[in-house]
Parts: structure tokens; sequence; C-alpha cells
């Protein structure tokens, strides 16, 4: 079975950007008027956990995705601050079972049962509140000063 080849423009620029000043982006992002950020919920090994800021990077083509993992973990969050730029109208994360340890099961995660939906058109809120959650209902103590939160206008009480 053959995969589709993601069609993808010319570089695009990303206008605030810190790190990703210019990235590829698929060709499909301008054909539609809203854009929905579906996600889900997980521990990480190098980002500590991931959920809807992380998820944009799915956007990216594989080659950008290799350039990114290759940053040290300020320059990556802050990549991943960079991709938030790029605006979509909902987010909607589906945490009614998260993946605890590790972000896939090969690695050791298992799956949990989670504390169910979130939404909202601000994707750090939702990862705070998550977050904040996960943190409660599995006794973690992530501290989100050494995540992704930190570089987002993100208050942390």
């Amino acid at each position: 079975r053959r995969q589709r080849q993601m069609c993808i423009r010319d570089r695009y620029k990303l206008n605030g950007a810190k790190v990703l000043k210019t990235i590829f982006l698929p060709k499909f992002l301008e054909d539609f008027d809203y854009l929905i950020n579906l996600c889900n919920f997980k521990e990480h090994t190098h980002a500590l956990f991931t959920g809807a800021i992380k998820n944009k990077m799915g956007l990216l083509p594989d080659f950008e995705k290799l350039r990114m993992h290759h940053f040290n973990k300020e320059k990556f969050f802050q990549g991943l601050v960079d991709l938030n730029l790029i605006e979509f109208d909902l987010t909607i994360m589906d945490a009614r079972k998260v993946l605890a340890e590790a972000q896939q099961r090969i690695y050791g995660g298992y799956a949990s049962m989670g504390f169910g939906f979130l939404a909202s058109s601000d994707e750090a809120l939702i990862d705070k509140t998550a977050l904040k959650l996960f943190n409660e209902i599995y006794k973690k103590k992530i501290n989100p000063e050494e995540t992704i939160l930190k570089y987002t206008n993100t208050s942390f009480q």
C-alpha cells in the first residue's frame, strides 16, 4: 500500500517566531475556513508531556520534525510555541484515556483512565488544565515551569 505524499508549499514565514522563522507546511491548510486541533494527553520523555501545543508538530513534514528534534530543550520548546502562531479555531483534547510513563506503549507507557474532554480556542490553557488534572489524579509532580508552558503566556496559579 503506497503512502500518499503530503503536498508541501514553499517555505511559510511565521511572523513573530523566535526559532522557526520559516517552515514548510502542507498546502491543504489554505483550503479550509476553520481548523480544529484534535489531540490527546501523554507523558513524554523529552517534553515531559504532549498535548494541544505539541500536537501541531504533526503539521510538519518529516524533515522539519527531524530538524526540531535536533534542537536543545529550550529551542525545541520555543519552536513549538512558534508553531502555535498557526492559529486554529478550536482545540479538543480527548483525555478519556491518557498514556502514562512514556509516549508510546513500546517504551513502557500504559493507557490509564483519564479525565474526559477539554475544549478551547487556547491551546496553552488546555495543556495547563490537562497537566494540572494529570498531576492531581496520578499524584505526579510535573512542574509546568519545566515544560512547554514556560514559554507561553500562561499563568500557573
